[in-house]
């Protein structure tokens, strides 16, 4: 079975994109789901809000909330995710 990576700025799992990003590769693919605040709380999360000149993200907790992040503090959980994703895949 080929693997495939998903690493999103948000919480997974993400039932909104995973679903059609099956869809798109078929049969024979198994997909591992890595986000950029997974195991944050909410409360934890909003640490991570944008101030004055920030590039802001928008994205969605597991749960489904739509919260707003800082791209700064959002790229270095990102990094870490992925490098955790390739050790898996």
């Amino acid at each position: 079975m080929k693997e495939f990576g998903l690493v999103t700025i948000g919480q997974t799992p993400r039932v909104d994109l995973t679903p059609e990003i099956k869809m798109i590769l078929g049969d024979g693919f198994r997909i591992y789901e890595k986000g950029a605040l997974d195991g944050l709380t909410l409360e934890e999360v909003k640490k991570l809000y944008p101030v004055e000149s920030d590039e802001i993200l928008v994205s969605r907790m597991a749960d489904g909330a739509e919260v707003k992040i800082s791209e700064r503090y959002v790229f270095p959980r990102l990094k870490i995710k992925l490098k955790n994703l390739r050790k898996k895949i």
